[in-house]
C-alpha cells in the first residue's frame, strides 16, 4: 500500500508542477508531454489517476490559454485552482489520517458549492473530485480491511 500512497503524492506533485511550469512558459505542448509522461510511469490503478487528473486539468489549461492569448489577467483563475487543488489534497490527506470516506464527501461537497457562482472553476472542482474518488474508494476497502499503509 505504501508504493501506490508515494504514487498518488508524487502524481499530484508532478500534475501541480507541470501546471505551474505551464503557467511560466504558456507552453502547452510541454505540458501536455509532462502529463504524457507521467501516465505512461504507473500501471493500472494509477495510470487510470493519471489520466482522469490530466482530463480534470485540461480545462483549466484550456481557459489559461484563452487567457494568455487576450493578454488577460490569470491571477484570479490562478487562486481559484490554486484554492480547489490545495483543498483536494487537504481533504485527501485528512482523509488518510481518519479513513472517513463519509467526512471526505462531506468536504468535497462543500467544496463544490463554494464555487458555484463560477461554472468554470465549479467544473474544475468536479471533475478534480471525481479523479480522486477511485482513489479514496481502493484506499478505504483496504483501511477496512486492515492493510497497513506502511
Amino acid at each position: 500500500m505504501q508504493k501506490i500512497i508515494d504514487g498518488i503524492e508524487k502524481i499530484n506533485k508532478s500534475m501541480w508542477t507541470a501546471y505551474k511550469e505551464y503557467l511560466s512558459t504558456r507552453d502547452k505542448k510541454t505540458y501536455q508531454k509532462a502529463v504524457s509522461s507521467l501516465e505512461m510511469e504507473y500501471d493500472a490503478e494509477l495510470s487510470l489517476f493519471c489520466w482522469n487528473l490530466s482530463s480534470a486539468w485540461e480545462n483549466v489549461i484550456i481557459q489559461m490559454e484563452m487567457r494568455f492569448e487576450e493578454d488577460a489577467d490569470v491571477s484570479d483563475v490562478h487562486s481559484c485552482v490554486s484554492d480547489i487543488q490545495n483543498s483536494v489534497w487537504a481533504i485527501y490527506k485528512g482523509f488518510m489520517k481518519d479513513h472517513l470516506v463519509r467526512e471526505c464527501t462531506r468536504k468535497y461537497a462543500e467544496l463544490v458549492q463554494k464555487y458555484r457562482h463560477d461554472k468554470e472553476m465549479e467544473l474544475f472542482a468536479q471533475t478534480l473530485i471525481l479523479s480522486w474518488v477511485p482513489i479514496i474508494n481502493a484506499l478505504a476497502e483496504d483501511f477496512r480491511n486492515g492493510v497497513d499503509s506502511k
